[in-house]
């Protein structure tokens, strides 16, 4: 389970290289698709690449841009994002490897 929550992270985050693009320069960009694309390459089993995502931050930018104006999605990804904590927040109680 955790493999693909970590692929999820960065898979989102490399979809949101356009929005960035638009709303920041391809510069930005560019700087977002090296910085989780490259760790996406040569990783075997996807494990750490949520923390290659934190280092993306125009990534984050765009995306709260983009929710800004749509309060359903908004909501969904506030949902999303309560439910992986919890998540996490267990498996780590639990003595689980998270990274």
């Amino acid at each position: 389970m955790l493999p693909g929550i970590h692929l999820g992270l960065a898979l989102i985050t490399l979809a949101s290289t356009r929005a960035v693009g638009r709303r920041f320069g391809w510069g930005y960009a560019a700087y977002v698709l090296l910085a989780v694309g490259l760790p996406l390459i040569s990783s075997r089993d996807c494990i750490g690449l949520g923390r290659y995502a934190l280092a993306a931050f125009p990534a984050f930018a765009a995306i709260s841009l983009e929710l800004e104006n749509r309060p359903r999605l908004r909501g969904a990804w506030r949902f999303v994002s309560v439910g992986l904590l919890v998540g996490l927040l267990v498996m780590y109680a639990e003595g689980k490897y998270v990274s």
